[in-house]
This record gives C-alpha cells, structure tokens and sequence, in this order.
C-alpha cells in the first residue's frame, strides 16, 4: 500500500536504494521531494496510527471503537485518492 509507494519515491529521491526501516509515512515523505497539501500529509499520520495500533492487542479495542462503517468509509475515499495521486505523479 501506500508504505510501498512511498518507499519507491524515496528510493527515487535518494542516493541510497534502501529506504528507511519504519512504518512513519510523514517520515518518509519528508525524505523524498514529493509534495503532499496540508491535509494529505496530515492524515497520514492517521495512517500510521491505524498501521501501529492495530498490531498491539491493547489498542484493538479503540481501532474497533472508532472504526464505525462512515469512518471506513470516509478512510477509504481519503486513502484511494491520495493513493491515486501519488501512483500518478510517480509515473
């Protein structure tokens, strides 16, 4: 997903072809010349909280809790349209 992505730009945008060993999405871009708006860059460090919390059993609950069918939703539209965004201006 969008880790992959943004590890091809990194390794486009870098001397080195071995990106960063981290799930930090706001990280990565900051390493690579992509320009993400304010709100895309912001949402995701969104992304990478569901990444992480999702891996530890005491934080499934919350992800259960907030994760009602409209977030999904709505988390899915924002998500594909960066998604979108971003495989376009890699080409």
């Amino acid at each position: 997903g969008y880790r992959k992505i943004l590890k091809a730009y990194w390794i486009k945008d870098n001397d080195r072809n071995v990106p960063p060993k981290t799930h930090n999405l706001q990280y990565i871009v900051k390493q690579t010349k992509l320009n993400l708006n304010e709100i895309d860059f912001a949402y995701l460090a969104v992304l990478t909280s569901w990444n992480i919390e999702a891996r530890y059993p005491d934080y499934k609950q919350k992800v259960h809790k907030t994760a009602t069918a409209e977030y999904v939703k709505q988390a899915l539209i924002k998500t594909e349209k960066i998604k979108i965004w971003m495989l376009n201006k890699l080409q």
